[in-house]
């Protein structure tokens, strides 16, 4: 049996803040430009930041600013994955009755 816990895909970093907003993309290639998500975070390290960029549904472009600098993809898209799981469930809509 394997006792070793898997890595953590913050490395240690300690996420104090976050927010997601919605940013344009560029891309060299492209003749548009694409909308993108930015996840920006404060943490006990310094800001930073991971952008992705989704130009189809099948793929996804990831780019890191700040403490994310240099990540691959892989790391950047599993560091994304445990920051948004802290956020908390969003409050349940009310079930309003159909009157009519």
């Amino acid at each position: 049996m394997n006792s070793e816990s898997p890595p953590d895909p913050l490395d240690g970093i300690r996420v104090s803040s976050h927010r997601v907003e919605r940013a344009a993309a560029r891309a060299r290639e492209a003749a548009h430009t694409f909308s993108a998500w930015v996840l920006r975070v404060e943490t006990d390290r310094g800001p930073g930041a991971i952008a992705r960029v989704e130009p189809t549904p099948d793929e996804a472009y990831w780019r890191g600013d700040g403490v994310f600098l240099g990540w691959t993809a892989g790391r950047l898209a599993a560091a994304w994955d445990a920051i948004r799981a802290t956020e908390p469930a969003p409050e349940a809509v009310p079930d309003l009755p159909q009157l009519g």
